[in-house]
C-alpha cells in the first residue's frame, strides 16, 4: 500500500505507463481504480494504491471517503485461512532479526548514512541493503519451526539516531 505520486487516470503519461509495465510484468496487480487524492482547485486523482500478486484471496478492496486529509484511506478484506498443518512444517531462516543484531542495524546504518555521499535513492539503497546483510543475514541458514502463526515476529518501532 502506497502513495505512489502517478496519477493512474493520466493515460497518457509516460510515467504510469513505466509503472503499469514494472507491476504487471513482476506478476502483481494494482487493486485500486477510482480517485484516491481529492486536493481543492486541483483535478481528482488515482496516485495511492495497493498492490498485490494474490487476487484469489482478495474479499473486498475500496478507498473510504474521509475529509482528515486529501488522500483517501485504502482498504483491503482478505480470506486468510491458517492452515494448522503448515504450523508444524520446518522453515529454513536465512536472516535473524534478533533485537541485537536490529540495534547493531540501526546503529551500524547511522554512521554508513553519516560517512556516505547520498546523491540519490540507488545510493541510498545500496547501502542500506549492504548494512542489512551484514547485519541480518546468517553465515548458515538455520532449520525453525518458527511461522507467522505460531510466533509472530513483532518488534518495538527503531529510530535512527
Amino acid at each position: 500500500t502506497g502513495d505512489f505520486n502517478i496519477n493512474l487516470h493520466d493515460s497518457d503519461s509516460r510515467k504510469v505507463e513505466k509503472y503499469e509495465q514494472v507491476v504487471y510484468s513482476r506478476g502483481f496487480n494494482p487493486l485500486i481504480s477510482i480517485m484516491t487524492h481529492e486536493k481543492p482547485g486541483c483535478l481528482p486523482s488515482c496516485i495511492d494504491n495497493i498492490i498485490t500478486n494474490d487476487l484469489d484471496n482478495i474479499i473486498t478492496s475500496c478507498t473510504v471517503k474521509d475529509k482528515i486529509s486529501h488522500h483517501h484511506p485504502l482498504y483491503l478484506a482478505l480470506n486468510h485461512v491458517t492452515d494448522t498443518n503448515s504450523c508444524k512444517m520446518k522453515r529454513k531462516q536465512y536472516y535473524d532479526f534478533s533485537t541485537s543484531n536490529t540495534d547493531k542495524f540501526v546503529n551500524n546504518l547511522s554512521k554508513q548514512l553519516e560517512t556516505t555521499i547520498i546523491s540519490n535513492f540507488d545510493s541510498f539503497a545500496d547501502a542500506f541493503n549492504k548494512v542489512y546483510e551484514d547485519c541480518f543475514k546468517l553465515e548458515t541458514p538455520k532449520t525453525t519451526k518458527r511461522t507467522m502463526q505460531n510466533n509472530p515476529w513483532i518488534t518495538p518501532a527503531r529510530t535512527l539516531r
